[in-house]
């Protein structure tokens, strides 16, 4: 009702009086919104035992009805009889994937594993694809949260796969550091993974949705349908930047611009000569040179030592650094430098 009252008062803009708030008045309101935001995530994580929700839906507990000075049954403009709720029950709806996905975008690594761990081994987990689905079942929900519960399960927006959405997901794992749980998802999550033949289209082609397991026809199981090359294409730059460049590959160093590599590969990508090739801001080609295959990311990793610029005009440079400093930094970011060779090593 504030909230209402509040918007209905706003509607057509601000009155534009300026009032001066003390700085110990915004704490004291500030620290009481984080204290009721945490109080409420404490509650839905108990609500979804351990796994963050993503909807709810709220039935009348206790409730008068309301009627006229003549005892007759209050109706509003729709001709139902009108009641004034005392008392909402809640119902959670089955897990949804945004919950969590949205609850590991503010999680330290530790959590994200809980995390991690409670999506595998709830429902959104799709065992037989290896794949995690935009939600679970919603058979035996009121159809009033909408046209999801008329879809055949596996199928659309009932317990399929939503491409895109599970991209945001594979994302979050990898920005929270979790490189194993990311890498052991690559070959069943990644369309460029996934076997054309059950997939049923081109892999360098996203969809918007892949029928899941839930889905009664087996046939289906696996297969993409309704090609999309936007929200999860925008997904997939983001996740292979980090694994290639690195979350900010380009930073400010002692006040000079610094290019410094961080890629997150397995060692599994990487040839039988140890080396791997990139586009970096479409324009210079990076090679990685590996030689002992190692991983680029956890203690025992490997990571960039040196580099091997090569300009447009054919000039070499060689940086026995781990870091790009100054002028070529900023050559590389202009586009400028035609190659560059990174030298990994312990």
């Amino acid at each position: 009702t504030a909230r209402e009252r509040y918007r209905e008062m706003i509607q057509y803009g601000f009155s534009g009086v300026e009032e001066e708030v003390s700085l110990e008045r915004l704490q004291q309101f500030m620290q009481q919104s984080v204290d009721k935001l945490n109080n409420g995530i404490e509650r839905a994580e108990a609500f979804g035992d351990g796994l963050y929700p993503t909807y709810f839906y709220f039935t009348a507990e206790e409730y008068e009805e309301l009627t006229n000075e003549d005892g007759s049954v209050k109706r509003n403009h729709q001709g139902l009889a009108s009641a004034r709720i005392q008392r909402f029950r809640p119902h959670m709806v089955p897990h949804y994937l945004e919950g969590p996905t949205r609850a590991m975008k503010v999680a330290d690594r530790s959590e994200a594993a809980k995390i991690y761990q409670a999506v595998r081994n709830s429902e959104l987990y799709d065992e037989k694809l290896g794949m995690y689905r935009v939600g679970s079942s919603l058979e035996g929900q009121p159809f009033e949260l909408g046209r999801a519960t008329a879809f055949t399960p596996g199928w659309l927006e009932h317990a399929s796969v939503f491409a895109h959405m599970e991209y945001k997901y594979m994302l979050e794992i990898l920005r929270a550091g979790l490189h194993e749980e990311f890498y052991e998802n690559v070959p069943h999550v990644l369309m460029p993974f996934l076997d054309p033949k059950t997939y049923g289209r081109s892999t360098l082609e996203h969809s918007s949705f892949i029928a899941s397991s839930a889905n009664p026809d087996p046939s289906m199981h696996g297969r993409g349908f309704v090609a999309r090359l936007s929200g999860a294409t925008a997904e997939f730059l983001h996740m292979w930047t980090m694994m290639f460049a690195g979350a900010q590959p380009f930073q400010v160093v002692n006040g000079e611009l610094a290019l410094i590599l961080d890629p997150a590969l397995p060692s599994w990508l990487f040839d039988d000569q140890g080396r791997v090739e990139f586009l970096f801001l479409g324009r210079c080609q990076v090679t990685y040179e590996n030689p002992d295959k190692k991983n680029t990311y956890g203690e025992n990793g490997a990571a960039v030592r040196s580099y091997l610029l090569i300009a447009e005009d054919g000039e070499e440079v060689r940086i026995n650094d781990s870091q790009v400093v100054g002028e070529y930094a900023a050559r590389i970011r202009e586009g400028n430098v035609q190659r560059l060779i990174a030298y990994l090593g312990r």
